[in-house]
This record gives structure tokens, sequence and C-alpha cells, in this order.
């Protein structure tokens, strides 16, 4: 996608896409931090994530109503979100306002190792972003093999393409609800959208887009 708004810019020389690499042997790691034990939730509760920055660009409130959708239909889901950032204190506001006290928790910012782990231990990933030239932080849910849903824009496309991994949906928290539903409640449907997702995240591997740049380099030399 960013390749086209730089074409639509009038850039009329060759373009080749690499995006940044993540450490993808890092994700086969396992931290021995359980989240639900510091919460202490009980089994039955389903967990769905987010980690980010905390501002207005990462789309929060959006988030926010549409989980509300999601746990109307199911009390039992339970939303982290992972992070800092100067709207943490409206949007804790803000789920209050929505009746998600106790049901949205803020973790505030953990270190990498613990993210890592609580992206693992989660159901699934949530990505309201619109404005990510690429979305690091939903290439990591999905390399700890955690299923994600996210609106279809910018450099998401291309990370969630033909919804492998997960699904892409318009910026309609319904549908938003609804396709986070469907992963959740089925176990058929999470566990292919979960092994496309290690898959998916395994082809951004820091390996393969550095064999990407070398082949680019030799396409100029010879």
């Amino acid at each position: 996608l960013m390749k086209n708004v730089l074409v639509n810019y009038g850039i009329k020389t060759k373009i080749e896409v690499i995006p940044t690499g993540i450490d993808y042997n890092s994700f086969a790691q396992s931290y021995g931090f359980k989240i639900r034990d510091e919460l202490n939730l009980s089994p039955i509760h389903r967990i769905v994530s987010f980690a980010g920055r905390l501002g207005k660009e990462k789309n929060l409130y959006f988030l926010l109503r549409a989980f509300q959708l999601i746990q109307e239909r199911d009390p039992a889901v339970i939303l982290l979100i992972i992070g800092d950032g100067p709207e943490k204190r409206s949007l804790i506001h803000f789920s209050h306002s929505l009746k998600l006290k106790g049901k949205v928790v803020f973790l505030g910012y953990r270190q990498r190792r613990e993210v890592l782990s609580i992206l693992s231990q989660s159901d699934l990933f949530l990505f309201p972003s619109k404005t990510e030239t690429q979305g690091l932080s939903l290439l990591e849910a999905l390399a700890c093999g955690t299923p994600a849903v996210a609106i279809h824009a910018m450099g998401v496309v291309d990370v969630l393409k033909n919804d492998v991994g997960g699904f892409l949906v318009r910026e309609d928290e319904q549908e938003f609800a609804e396709k986070a539903g469907a992963i959740l409640h089925d176990k058929t449907l999470h566990h292919k959208k979960a092994r496309e997702a290690v898959l998916r995240a395994e082809e951004f591997s820091s390996y393969k887009m550095a064999e990407k740049l070398i082949q680019c380099y030799e396409d100029v030399l010879y």
C-alpha cells in the first residue's frame, strides 16, 4: 500500500518494498511470566489484547466501543491494553463510561519479554490503528501465534493480506466485534488463524528481509 502512495505522488523510479524485519527466533522462547496469575483470571476468561502507544492516532476509542460489543456477547472476555501515552487517563475514563471497568485492564509500560509473553497468552490481538506504515506490534502478535483483527488501512493491509492470520475489516464497530467473536468462539477457526499467523510472521523475519535487500543490491550491481 505504501508503494501505491508513492506512485500516486508521482515517483517514477523503481520501488522495492522491504519491511522492517523481526527477530523471528526470539518469539519461540518461553519467559515463564503468567499474566493470568498476576490478574487472578480464571480459566473461563478469554484474553484479547492491544500493544502500542496510547495516542489518538492509534484509534483506541474505536477499540473500546468495539470491545463493548464483544463484551455484551461474552462477559468472560477481558481486554488487556499494553503501553502508555498521553491518552491513557482519558481512555480509562472512557472505558468506565462504557461500563467496562474491570473488563479493560490498562497494564502500562512493560518490558519486552513481558509484552511478548502477554501476546502469546492472548486468545486474540486487536489492532484498530489506521496510521501504521507497517504495524510491528501486529507482526509480533502473529509471531507469537496469536491471530488478529485489524482495520483495513495502510501497512496493516500487507501484513494480514487475504485475511491470512486473522481478519481485516472496515472501521465499523459491529463488523470488528463480529470478526473477533468468530475467532474467539470457533475453535477450528482459531486454530487455523493461529497457524496462519505464525507462517505469515515468518515471511517478515529479519533474515528474509536481509535476503531481499541483498537481492536488490545485486540487481543494481549486476
